[in-house]
């Protein structure tokens, strides 16, 4: 009967340390995907807010200060953050029915993040939705008009 051969001891580091990285790499990736899906969940909130203050006011608003005053402001506190420390650019004072009935919504940008524009980023558009573009991608939509024309 033949005695089971053992590797040699920097083999077995070699192995460990291939499994260690692969091991980063996949932790990496679901940190990842874990971050983009809290922005895109933040920029739904924001949607969700503009919207609810649109319907009110039959306007859009134009500061953080007008969303903080609706009364689901209140389950959207890290997205208001968001939009005050530079987190999320957004375009304020935006007449969604005059964005319908112009360029219709699926492409116009309302919120975004500023890495959008280079790399890549999270965007919120006119019709709620949120998703994550490429910078060749954002290049290809439209940014909302503030009502003015501004």
């Amino acid at each position: 009967m033949k005695t089971p051969r053992l590797l040699p001891i920097p083999v077995l580091l070699l192995v460990a340390f291939a499994l260690s990285s692969v091991a980063c790499g996949v932790q990496k990736a679901i940190q990842d995907a874990q971050d983009r899906a809290k922005k895109i969940n933040e920029l739904h909130q924001l949607g969700l807010l503009y919207h609810e203050y649109f319907d009110a006011n039959q306007k859009g608003p134009s500061r953080v200060e007008d969303l903080e005053q609706l009364p689901s402001a209140a389950f959207a506190k890290d997205a208001l953050q968001g939009v005050r420390s530079g987190k999320y650019t957004f375009i304020w004072n935006v007449h969604l029915l005059e964005v319908t009935a112009t360029s219709g919504t699926p492409n116009t940008i309302l919120a975004y993040e500023p890495s959008a524009q280079t790399s890549k980023g999270c965007v919120l558009f006119v019709d709620g939705s949120a998703r994550e573009l490429t910078s060749a991608e954002f290049k290809t939509m439209q940014l909302a008009k503030p009502k003015g024309g501004k």
